[in-house]
Protein backbone atom coordinates (compact mmCIF):
# COMPACT_ATOMS: atom_id res chain seq x y z
CA UNK A 1 0.00 0.00 0.00
CA UNK A 2 2.90 2.61 0.91
CA UNK A 3 4.12 2.70 -2.70
CA UNK A 4 0.53 3.19 -4.51
CA UNK A 5 0.09 5.86 -1.11
CA UNK A 6 3.44 7.62 -2.93
CA UNK A 7 2.77 7.28 -6.23
CA UNK A 8 -0.85 8.94 -5.65
CA UNK A 9 -2.04 9.67 -2.51
CA UNK A 10 -5.59 11.13 -4.04
CA UNK A 11 -6.51 7.77 -4.99
CA UNK A 12 -5.04 5.71 -1.76
CA UNK A 13 -6.59 8.50 0.41
CA UNK A 14 -5.67 8.73 4.30
CA UNK A 15 -7.96 7.88 7.73
CA UNK A 16 -8.48 10.46 10.19
CA UNK A 17 -10.07 10.46 13.58
CA UNK A 18 -10.60 12.95 16.17
CA UNK A 19 -9.55 13.02 19.87
CA UNK A 20 -10.45 14.99 22.26
CA UNK A 21 -8.96 14.97 25.85
CA UNK A 22 -9.82 17.14 29.20
CA UNK A 23 -6.40 19.07 30.01
CA UNK A 24 -7.33 19.36 33.51
CA UNK A 25 -6.85 14.82 33.20
CA UNK A 26 -3.59 15.61 31.60
CA UNK A 27 -2.83 18.15 34.75
CA UNK A 28 -4.03 15.58 37.46
CA UNK A 29 -1.59 13.29 35.28
CA UNK A 30 1.15 14.94 35.82
CA UNK A 31 0.48 16.03 39.32
CA UNK A 32 0.75 12.35 40.13
CA UNK A 33 3.81 12.13 37.95
CA UNK A 34 5.54 14.81 40.12
CA UNK A 35 4.23 13.39 43.25
CA UNK A 36 5.74 9.94 42.48
CA UNK A 37 8.84 11.81 41.67
CA UNK A 38 9.29 14.00 44.61
CA UNK A 39 8.43 10.16 46.54
CA UNK A 40 11.49 8.49 44.91
CA UNK A 41 13.84 11.80 45.26
CA UNK A 42 14.02 12.19 41.69
CA UNK A 43 13.99 15.21 39.92
CA UNK A 44 12.24 15.30 36.45
CA UNK A 45 12.51 17.98 33.86
CA UNK A 46 9.58 19.41 33.44
CA UNK A 47 6.52 18.19 34.67
CA UNK A 48 6.37 21.24 37.47
CA UNK A 49 5.54 23.51 35.34
CA UNK A 50 1.98 23.48 33.47
CA UNK A 51 1.49 26.56 31.51
CA UNK A 52 0.50 27.31 27.36
CA UNK A 53 3.54 28.78 26.01
CA UNK A 54 3.06 32.27 25.00
CA UNK A 55 4.19 33.21 21.31
CA UNK A 56 6.27 36.26 23.07
CA UNK A 57 7.63 33.62 25.55
CA UNK A 58 9.60 30.64 24.67
CA UNK A 59 10.87 29.87 28.14
CA UNK A 60 7.60 28.37 29.41
CA UNK A 61 7.00 24.94 28.43
CA UNK A 62 4.07 23.88 25.75
CA UNK A 63 1.18 21.64 27.85
CA UNK A 64 1.91 19.22 24.87
CA UNK A 65 5.65 18.91 25.73
CA UNK A 66 5.04 17.94 29.10
CA UNK A 67 2.54 15.98 28.53
CA UNK A 68 4.78 13.99 26.34
CA UNK A 69 7.45 14.19 29.29
CA UNK A 70 5.01 12.51 31.12
CA UNK A 71 4.21 9.55 29.28
CA UNK A 72 7.35 9.15 28.94
CA UNK A 73 8.67 9.21 32.35
CA UNK A 74 5.80 7.11 33.16
CA UNK A 75 6.32 4.04 31.21
CA UNK A 76 2.98 3.67 31.23
CA UNK A 77 2.43 2.00 28.40
CA UNK A 78 4.35 -1.14 26.86
CA UNK A 79 3.69 -2.51 23.51
CA UNK A 80 4.62 -6.40 22.72
CA UNK A 81 4.53 -5.49 19.43
CA UNK A 82 6.47 -2.68 17.27
CA UNK A 83 5.67 0.15 17.79
CA UNK A 84 1.94 0.02 18.11
CA UNK A 85 0.68 -3.12 20.19
CA UNK A 86 -1.45 -3.85 23.53
CA UNK A 87 -1.21 -1.79 26.21
CA UNK A 88 -0.33 -2.54 29.95
CA UNK A 89 0.79 0.00 33.13
CA UNK A 90 3.93 -0.36 33.71
CA UNK A 91 6.42 1.43 36.43
CA UNK A 92 9.16 3.30 35.65
CA UNK A 93 11.45 1.46 38.06
CA UNK A 94 11.34 -1.84 40.24
CA UNK A 95 13.48 -3.35 42.66
CA UNK A 96 16.75 -4.00 42.16
CA UNK A 97 17.92 -1.93 39.38
CA UNK A 98 20.80 -0.05 40.10
CA UNK A 99 21.09 3.87 39.96
CA UNK A 100 22.02 4.26 36.73
CA UNK A 101 19.37 1.47 35.72
CA UNK A 102 16.31 3.42 36.97
CA UNK A 103 17.60 7.28 35.60
CA UNK A 104 15.37 8.63 33.42
CA UNK A 105 17.88 8.65 30.25
CA UNK A 106 18.07 4.66 30.84
CA UNK A 107 14.46 4.18 30.89
CA UNK A 108 14.27 6.06 28.07
CA UNK A 109 16.77 4.79 25.67
CA UNK A 110 15.43 1.26 26.60
CA UNK A 111 12.04 1.45 25.55
CA UNK A 112 13.24 3.59 22.68
CA UNK A 113 15.37 0.37 21.63
CA UNK A 114 12.76 -1.91 21.65
CA UNK A 115 10.18 0.30 19.59
CA UNK A 116 12.13 1.28 17.19
CA UNK A 117 14.06 -1.19 14.79
CA UNK A 118 14.46 0.78 12.31
CA UNK A 119 15.29 4.01 12.86
CA UNK A 120 13.31 7.22 12.46
CA UNK A 121 9.55 7.23 14.42
CA UNK A 122 8.04 7.41 16.74
CA UNK A 123 9.96 8.37 19.66
CA UNK A 124 7.20 8.87 21.61
CA UNK A 125 3.59 7.78 20.12
CA UNK A 126 2.92 11.96 20.45
CA UNK A 127 5.39 12.32 17.89
CA UNK A 128 4.28 14.41 15.02
CA UNK A 129 5.02 12.34 12.44
CA UNK A 130 5.34 8.20 12.82
CA UNK A 131 6.77 5.78 10.71
CA UNK A 132 5.39 1.66 11.25
CA UNK A 133 7.64 0.11 9.14
CA UNK A 134 6.71 -3.17 10.57
CA UNK A 135 3.07 -2.91 9.82
CA UNK A 136 3.34 -1.03 6.38
CA UNK A 137 1.91 1.95 7.67
CA UNK A 138 2.64 5.59 8.27
CA UNK A 139 0.63 8.10 10.75
CA UNK A 140 0.78 11.85 11.01
CA UNK A 141 -1.15 13.46 14.58
CA UNK A 142 -1.77 17.41 14.13
CA UNK A 143 -1.91 18.79 17.86
CA UNK A 144 -4.40 22.23 18.96
CA UNK A 145 -5.91 23.45 22.07
CA UNK A 146 -9.83 23.74 21.89
CA UNK A 147 -10.89 25.63 25.32
CA UNK A 148 -10.04 23.14 27.76
CA UNK A 149 -9.54 20.66 25.37
CA UNK A 150 -6.67 19.02 23.72
CA UNK A 151 -7.36 17.96 20.18
CA UNK A 152 -5.47 15.64 18.62
CA UNK A 153 -6.49 14.78 15.02
CA UNK A 154 -4.74 11.67 14.05
CA UNK A 155 -4.06 10.90 10.09
CA UNK A 156 -3.22 6.70 8.94
CA UNK A 157 -2.94 5.30 5.56
CA UNK A 158 -4.63 2.40 7.52
CA UNK A 159 -7.72 2.26 9.30
CA UNK A 160 -5.53 0.15 12.26
CA UNK A 161 -3.57 3.02 12.55
CA UNK A 162 -6.41 4.84 14.43
CA UNK A 163 -7.68 1.81 16.10
CA UNK A 164 -4.42 1.37 17.38
CA UNK A 165 -4.10 5.21 18.56
CA UNK A 166 -7.69 5.01 20.31
CA UNK A 167 -6.91 1.81 21.91
CA UNK A 168 -3.20 3.70 23.63
CA UNK A 169 -4.86 6.54 24.46
CA UNK A 170 -7.76 4.73 26.50
CA UNK A 171 -5.01 3.18 27.86
CA UNK A 172 -3.88 5.71 29.48
CA UNK A 173 -4.66 6.05 33.93
CA UNK A 174 -6.64 9.46 33.64
CA UNK A 175 -6.50 10.91 30.87
CA UNK A 176 -7.73 7.82 28.94
CA UNK A 177 -11.22 7.73 31.04
CA UNK A 178 -12.53 10.94 29.34
CA UNK A 179 -11.69 10.84 26.25
CA UNK A 180 -13.83 11.63 23.27
CA UNK A 181 -13.21 10.16 19.94
CA UNK A 182 -15.07 10.34 16.36
CA UNK A 183 -15.27 7.59 13.90
CA UNK A 184 -12.60 7.07 11.56
CA UNK A 185 -13.37 9.10 7.78
CA UNK A 186 -11.16 8.23 4.86
CA UNK A 187 -10.61 11.32 3.24
CA UNK A 188 -9.03 12.38 -0.39
CA UNK A 189 -8.18 16.20 -0.54
CA UNK A 190 -4.92 17.50 -0.93
CA UNK A 191 -5.99 19.16 2.64
CA UNK A 192 -5.58 15.72 4.22
CA UNK A 193 -4.15 12.81 1.89
CA UNK A 194 -0.43 14.02 2.22
CA UNK A 195 -0.54 14.43 5.81
CA UNK A 196 1.55 11.13 6.28
CA UNK A 197 3.51 11.17 3.58
CA UNK A 198 6.83 12.26 4.82
CA UNK A 199 6.81 9.31 6.85
CA UNK A 200 5.38 6.97 4.68
CA UNK A 201 8.67 7.39 2.68
CA UNK A 202 10.70 6.30 5.59
CA UNK A 203 8.85 3.31 5.24
CA UNK A 204 9.20 2.64 1.54
CA UNK A 205 12.69 3.32 2.12
CA UNK A 206 13.49 0.97 4.50
CA UNK A 207 10.83 -1.82 3.82
CA UNK A 208 10.60 -1.40 0.10
CA UNK A 209 13.35 0.55 -1.53
CA UNK A 210 15.97 -0.80 0.62
CA UNK A 211 17.10 -3.38 -2.11
CA UNK A 212 16.48 -1.40 -5.17
CA UNK A 213 18.51 2.04 -4.62
CA UNK A 214 21.92 2.80 -3.46
CA UNK A 215 21.57 3.13 0.01
CA UNK A 216 24.02 6.72 -0.06
CA UNK A 217 20.73 7.65 -2.33
CA UNK A 218 18.43 6.98 0.41
CA UNK A 219 19.98 8.45 3.03
CA UNK A 220 19.63 11.38 1.67
CA UNK A 221 15.55 10.59 1.46
CA UNK A 222 16.10 9.70 5.10
CA UNK A 223 17.61 13.10 5.76
CA UNK A 224 14.84 15.07 4.09
CA UNK A 225 12.28 13.59 6.41
CA UNK A 226 14.44 14.56 9.50
CA UNK A 227 14.24 17.98 8.70
CA UNK A 228 11.25 18.04 7.47
CA UNK A 229 10.29 16.61 11.32
CA UNK A 230 12.40 19.59 12.68
CA UNK A 231 10.45 21.87 10.47
CA UNK A 232 13.61 23.02 8.52
CA UNK A 233 12.33 22.90 5.45
CA UNK A 234 15.07 24.64 3.57
CA UNK A 235 17.23 21.78 4.36
CA UNK A 236 14.51 19.15 3.82
CA UNK A 237 14.10 20.71 0.28
CA UNK A 238 18.08 20.63 -0.92
CA UNK A 239 18.19 16.91 0.56
CA UNK A 240 15.41 16.32 -1.70
CA UNK A 241 16.97 17.75 -4.62
CA UNK A 242 20.62 16.67 -3.75
CA UNK A 243 18.70 13.09 -4.33
CA UNK A 244 17.25 13.53 -7.62
CA UNK A 245 20.92 15.03 -8.85
CA UNK A 246 22.49 11.98 -7.51
CA UNK A 247 20.16 9.81 -9.39
CA UNK A 248 20.95 12.36 -12.78
CA UNK A 249 24.46 11.87 -12.57
CA UNK A 250 24.22 7.75 -12.18
CA UNK A 251 21.63 7.68 -15.57
CA UNK A 252 24.20 10.21 -17.25
CA UNK A 253 27.26 8.38 -16.32
CA UNK A 254 25.47 5.23 -17.84
CA UNK A 255 24.55 6.78 -21.27
CA UNK A 256 27.72 8.70 -21.58
CA UNK A 257 30.23 6.20 -20.09
CA UNK A 258 32.04 9.20 -18.50
CA UNK A 259 31.99 11.19 -15.21
CA UNK A 260 29.06 13.44 -14.77
CA UNK A 261 29.64 16.83 -15.34
CA UNK A 262 29.41 19.26 -11.80
CA UNK A 263 25.73 21.06 -13.53
CA UNK A 264 23.08 22.40 -11.77
CA UNK A 265 20.12 20.28 -11.31
CA UNK A 266 18.20 21.96 -13.63
CA UNK A 267 21.00 21.35 -16.47
CA UNK A 268 21.66 18.35 -15.51
CA UNK A 269 18.47 16.93 -15.93
CA UNK A 270 17.98 19.14 -19.78
CA UNK A 271 21.42 16.72 -21.05
CA UNK A 272 19.78 13.96 -19.56
CA UNK A 273 16.10 14.12 -21.11
CA UNK A 274 18.39 14.88 -24.66
CA UNK A 275 18.90 11.67 -24.06
CA UNK A 276 15.82 9.43 -22.69
CA UNK A 277 12.73 9.33 -23.05
CA UNK A 278 11.16 11.03 -19.69
CA UNK A 279 7.06 10.84 -19.43
CA UNK A 280 5.72 14.15 -18.58
CA UNK A 281 4.31 13.40 -15.32
CA UNK A 282 8.51 13.00 -14.37
CA UNK A 283 9.19 15.58 -16.05
CA UNK A 284 6.88 18.09 -13.70
CA UNK A 285 7.83 16.28 -10.40
CA UNK A 286 12.09 16.91 -11.61
CA UNK A 287 10.81 20.18 -12.53
CA UNK A 288 9.09 20.77 -9.11
CA UNK A 289 12.36 19.73 -7.12
CA UNK A 290 14.24 22.00 -9.03
CA UNK A 291 11.73 24.97 -8.31
CA UNK A 292 11.74 24.85 -4.47
CA UNK A 293 15.32 24.45 -4.83
CA UNK A 294 16.06 27.36 -6.37
CA UNK A 295 13.56 28.65 -4.30
CA UNK A 296 15.00 27.12 -1.22
CA UNK A 297 18.86 27.77 -1.79
CA UNK A 298 18.22 31.67 -3.26
CA UNK A 299 16.40 32.59 0.29
CA UNK A 300 14.41 34.81 -1.90
CA UNK A 301 11.71 37.19 -0.18
CA UNK A 302 9.11 33.87 -0.60
CA UNK A 303 8.95 31.65 2.33
CA UNK A 304 9.32 28.15 2.07
CA UNK A 305 7.08 25.71 4.79
CA UNK A 306 6.16 22.39 5.05
CA UNK A 307 3.88 22.49 1.57
CA UNK A 308 7.00 23.23 -0.51
CA UNK A 309 9.34 20.89 1.85
CA UNK A 310 6.40 17.93 0.85
CA UNK A 311 6.40 19.00 -2.16
CA UNK A 312 9.81 18.42 -3.35
CA UNK A 313 9.98 15.24 -1.43
CA UNK A 314 6.96 14.26 -3.39
CA UNK A 315 8.67 14.72 -6.85
CA UNK A 316 12.01 13.42 -5.58
CA UNK A 317 9.80 9.95 -4.60
CA UNK A 318 8.24 9.69 -7.48
CA UNK A 319 11.31 10.02 -10.00
CA UNK A 320 13.03 7.68 -7.88
CA UNK A 321 10.60 5.30 -8.11
CA UNK A 322 10.45 5.45 -12.12
CA UNK A 323 14.13 5.58 -12.68
CA UNK A 324 14.69 2.30 -10.18
CA UNK A 325 10.81 0.29 -10.50
CA UNK A 326 9.91 1.65 -13.48
CA UNK A 327 12.76 0.56 -15.76
CA UNK A 328 13.81 4.17 -17.19
CA UNK A 329 14.62 3.73 -20.86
Amino acid sequence: MIPEYLLNPYRVGIYSCRFDIQIDDIITLLDETVNFDEKEKRQPEAFNTLRFRDSTDKSYPWIVDDFKDALTHLEIYNPKTTPLGPWRLKKPYKEGLTEKEISYESILDSRYRSMIRYGVYPRTFLSSDQAIVDKDNSIHVDFSICENILRLDVYSIKEQGTNDYKEFLESIPIVGRNIKTSSPKQRFSSRYCYKAYPSAVVVWAYKVAINHIPIDILQYFIGAVRYYAQREWRISIVLSAIAVETILAELYEEKKHEPAPPDTLGTLFSKISKMLAIPNEVRKDVEEVNNKRILSVHRSSMEVGDREACSSLVGATRFANWVYFCGSP
